[in-house]
């Protein structure tokens, strides 16, 4: 119940006829105020509550009473004691199309209340129908207005269903609404030649004004105008606005014309209560206002005044312009039409070499290919059948297209040799040198570029540097008695250099020829030559054989060293008692007789390959008793200032004169404590071993030039003995020369045929490694070949593929350049094949011998690249061993192998024993088997020719002789037959152990 309200209360019991008072709250009622029932079960009384909260009933008669608890609540009465909108227009203001908020100050609700919103004065009561959600926090109870009548007013009513209680809003805060809802506006007819512009809104509206417009027409046409657009909203009547309709029309006497957009605006669109239209972009109304085009009909092509082509470097293509036969060449079409943007504009086109008498196309669609460019494109290529070009272009927009022929002049490109040299300006026989040509022209259509020395020789392919126009070839020279033809005086000689470039296209190239020529010269640089040990005036030791050591130098070859003893003759050398031609040029064994007294003279000369002869060094040795030969220590083949470079391997030769232990150091930058000293080595010779210890070091590899000194200590007899050289270390960048090596012929070889390999230390490397090789590969056969050789032939197989010559140029810091050369084999044998033997994929068959009975009748050399070789049969292995096999021949007493090992040449005989192979035999050299017959091994030394005999458990050294310049050899029967200088000569081992000419 509400509290301060009268309320008629019904209690139901038994013998309530017996209640003498009654009490609810604080009303205490008698019983004259109660009404009860016959039956005593009824009793019913009115009372007025005013205070809040869960009251009893409390009934009492003497000497008893009965308790309701919270038999009535009580509540006090609703009431609203503000109402506000959060409209914007004021806080009585509700929109018309609802969503305002609205928050209402109230008192004495609870969850049982309701909410109603209704238009005042229609007699509305609150119902289910008019009822509105509501949020209650505290006293402050929000809702949301629904959409209502425009300049209505309507009531806020509270309703408590269970009492009936009903409080309504008063006069003054009735909600009235109001119109403030923007209009909708869209385009119901568009702007056409005879169609009226329409605007079609939910509710009424208005412009600005009935003048609030404009129309401007901008010209799509290819003519001069005072201006690109002119307004023309004179030719249209003032606006019609008919409820929610907006019409815009032209004049009876006006019209629109072709090939132009027209422009229409329209301001302030709004409804009656000036509420502005809502944006609709598809409609274009933005800001009240309207924004829309009429365009026209496109009755024009696209313009072929400013149809054009242009270059890819942007510059326009004019018919003035001379292009070059031989040129890849790609215009970009330009054009401009009166509608369609630029890359709207769909072209075609044909070509023509002959003014456009006709066509060599039909009609081709321009290249869209974005990394060429970002506009369409014709490419062309000018081969040698264009003189001249025509390109018709059509463009096209869809609708209208347009033609236009562009005419070029076409001419052969323009090439001249500005200048010819050689580097060195001086060029010597069996010397490298750079034939140097300098184009200018059109080097840019340049496809090859090929150099050919003498008028015989083949096209080596060249890079041509189009930057600076110049084309060179690396080439080794020969020898000029190649040349002039033995038994020819040597002489100077003019050799003709030819250049040969090409351009156009693939299968269509066209030449140019240019020919130079150069002075090649005689070999004119003596070789050098050096006593390094004994040095000149030291002691020699009676009854002993001391070894002289020498060091011979040229940079084309030693041909050999001759030495003389005590010399007899005014020139030394002509004594032929007293002079010989040392078979290990490096070495004089001097025996000093057990008597001697009087000093030993020793005159020495070095002859390279050209006949050069180095000047006479010159020593002087006194013998001594062995007890009076002082102990001496000393680094034979290290000068003071040597360059050497970071991480380079060096070997020290160190002469331990009596001497069997010593310590070899060294220090970098002087400094015994630098952490980067390599490790101290120990060197330990027997005393009937060589005076000559050597050890292998690596260089520090440093990043800075630096000193490293090398240092050998010993102590012999309490006296310390020492003796040093300083180095020069240079960082190490990796090899930046160029590989010198020859392949002949260049790109193509005939199987079964041979190919001609060359090389030589590339120009200016100072710190060459011997281990260079050039690695040929053919099918399954390997050949590995020294990188220092003036002309290897080697034979290819029958089947056809391809022949890889692989050149591996390596630094003494063990860095690696590598250049590759393919050579087609085409094949012109073919048969069927059996498959004895297929070696592993790591192992390389070197060659393949018959031996006739012996053991299985054929055996194969194999190298497993310098790591290792096996000499096998089919089915075994008959021998291996450490490095790599260089040449094996089989003698019919006598398999003899040439291996190289760690930079050591040695050869190794297996001899013939009762039908198989017995146990092999080495004896190193330092010259190169030339071949062998029965148990002589021949070999050569430069221009000399010596031999070692093999006699079951050694070797017995032969005393050779000069053959010259070797070319070829062969073996007949047990002679060596060697074409050398262009004589054939037949050398044989004698009994007396001595090579001699048949």
């Amino acid at each position: 119940m509400v509290a301060g309200t009268a309320v008629e209360f019904t209690v139901y019991g038994q013998q309530l006829q017996l209640v003498e008072t009654l009490s609810v709250g604080s009303v205490e009622l008698a019983r004259d105020q109660l009404t009860v029932n016959a039956e005593g079960t009824r009793l019913n009384f009115t009372a007025t509550l005013t205070e809040s909260g869960l009251q009893s009933i409390i009934v009492q008669q003497v000497g008893q009473q009965a308790v309701l608890p919270a038999a009535v609540a009580v509540r006090s009465a609703m009431g609203i004691s503000n109402v506000a909108s959060d409209n914007s227009a004021g806080a009585t203001r509700v929109s018309d199309a609802g969503g305002d908020q609205i928050t209402l100050t109230t008192s004495g609700i609870s969850s049982d209340v309701t909410l109603h919103w209704y238009q005042t004065g229609q007699g509305i009561q609150p119902n289910a129908s008019n009822e509105i959600r509501y949020s209650l926090a505290g006293d402050q109870l929000t809702f949301v207005a629904p959409a209502s009548l425009v300049g209505a007013q309507y009531d806020i009513a509270l309703w408590r269903r269970n009492t009936g209680e009903v409080t309504v809003t008063g006069a003054d805060q009735r909600m009235l609404v109001i119109d403030d809802t923007r209009p909708t506006v869209n385009i119901a007819q568009q702007l056409g030649y005879s169609l009226d512009l329409v605007l079609q809104a939910n509710e009424p509206i208005k412009a600005a004004g009935t003048n609030a417009f404009s129309v401007v027409k901008v010209f799509k046409d290819y003519d001069s105008h005072p201006a690109p657009q002119i307004d023309i909203s004179d030719r249209f009547e003032p606006l019609r606005e008919t409820g929610g309709t907006i019409t815009l029309s032209l004049k009876d006497s006006s019209s629109l014309e072709h090939n132009a957009e027209y422009l229409v605006a329209i301001s302030g669109l709004q409804d009656l209560s000036g509420n502005q239209a809502y944006d609709n972009s598809k409609a274009g109304i933005s800001g009240g206002g309207l924004n829309t085009r009429f365009v026209a009909e496109d009755l024009l092509a696209p313009d072929a005044a400013q149809l054009k082509l242009r270059y890819l470097d942007g510059s326009e293509a004019n018919a003035s312009d001379v292009l070059k036969r031989g040129t890849q060449l790609y215009f970009n079409i330009v054009g401009v039409d009166n509608y369609k943007a630029a890359e709207q504009i769909s072209y075609r086109y044909r070509i023509s070499d002959d003014g456009g008498l006709s066509y060599r196309t039909g009609w081709l669609s321009p290249g869209k290919d974005t990394k060429v460019s970002n506009l369409p494109y014709v490419p062309v290529q000018l081969d040698a059948d264009f003189s001249s070009l025509s390109i018709l272009l059509e463009a096209s927009d869809g609708k209208q297209k347009v033609e236009k022929r562009f005419d070029f002049a076409v001419t052969d490109p323009e090439l001249s040799v500005q200048a010819f040299s050689t580097n060195p300006s001086t060029v010597e026989e069996q010397t490298r040198v750079m034939l140097q040509f300098q184009l200018s022209g059109d080097l840019s259509l340049v496809d090859t570029a090929q150099i050919k020395v003498f008028d015989d020789g083949s096209w080596q392919t060249v890079s041509l540097d189009k930057d600076t126009g110049l084309a060179a070839l690396s080439y080794l020279n020969p020898k000029l008695i190649d040349v002039l033809g033995s038994g020819s005086e040597v002489v100077a000689t003019t050799v003709p250099v030819s250049l040969r470039v090409g351009y156009g296209f693939s299968g269509q190239l066209s030449y140019r020829n240019y020919v130079e020529s150069y002075v090649l010269n005689p070999d004119s640089t003596p070789p050098s030559l050096a006593i390094v040990a004994p040095q000149d005036g030291e002691y020699v030791p009676r009854g002993q054989e001391t070894e002289v050591i020498l060091r011979a130098f040229d940079s084309y070859g030693i041909s050999h060293v001759d030495v003389c003893r005590d010399s007899l003759t005014a020139d030394p050398f002509a004594d032929a008692v007293n002079c010989q031609q040392l078979a290990d040029p490096s070495v004089y064994p001097m025996l000093v007789a057990e008597d001697a007294v009087d000093p030993i003279v020793v005159n020495a000369r070095a002859v390279d390959l050209n006949g050069l002869v180095s000047d006479t060094v010159t020593a002087t040795y006194q013998p001594i008793d062995p007890e009076q030969v002082a102990p001496k220590l000393d680094i034979l083949n290290i000068e003071n200032g040597l360059v050497v470079h970071s991480g380079e391997a060096l070997s020290v030769q160190v002469l331990m004169r009596d001497i069997t232990s010593a310590q070899l150091n060294f220090d970098l930058n002087a400094d015994e404590t630098n952490a980067q000293n390599p490790a101290a080595i120990a060197l330990v010779r027997g005393e009937s071993d060589s005076e000559r210890v050597e050890a292998g070091v690596e260089i520090p590899d440093v990043t800075q030039s630096a000193v490293l000194v090398v240092r050998v200590e010993a102590v012999v007899d309490g006296v310390e003995l020492k003796s040093q050289r300083y180095l020069n270390v240079v960082v190490d960048n990796g090899i930046e020369e160029s590989i010198a090596v020859d392949v002949l012929p260049a790109a193509e070889v005939l199987a079964g045929t041979a190919i001609r390999v060359s090389g030589a230390i590339p120009e200016g490397m100072d710190d060459f490694d011997d281990s260079s090789s050039i690695e040929i590969t053919d099918g399954v056969n390997q050949t590995s070949l020294p990188m220092l050789l003036q002309q290897e032939t080697v034979a290819t197989d029958y089947s056809a593929g391809e022949v890889t010559v692989v050149a591996n140029l390596r630094d003494r810091s063990d860095n690696l350049k590598q250049q590759t050369t393919t050579l087609s084999k085409v094949e012109y044998l073919a048969g069927d094949s059996v498959n004895l033997y297929q070696a592993d994929s790591d192992w390389k068959i070197h060659s393949v011998i018959p031996t006739a009975a012996v053991a299985e009748g054929l055996v194969m050399v194999e190298n497993q690249g310098l790591d290792g070789y096996r000499l096998r049969g089919v089915n075994t292995v008959i021998d291996e061993g450490a490095g790599a096999v260089t040449g094996a021949v089989f003698t019919g007493s006598l398999m003899v192998l040439e291996i190289e090992n760690q930079g050591r040449r040695l050869i190794r005989a297996l001899p013939v024993v009762s039908g198989d192979w017995g146990a092999g035999i080495d004896r190193p050299i330092s010259g190169r088997m030339l071949s062998a017959a029965g148990n002589d091994v021949f070999v050569g030394y430069g221009t000399q020719v010596t031999a070692l005999r093999y006699t079951g458990d050694g070797w017995v050294p032969v005393i050779g002789l000069d053959a010259g310049t070797i070319e070829s050899v062969a073996v007949l029967d047990q002679y060596l037959v060697a074409l050398a200088d262009g004589v054939l000569k037949v050398y044989t081992v004698t009994a007396e152990n001595e090579l001699r000419i048949t």
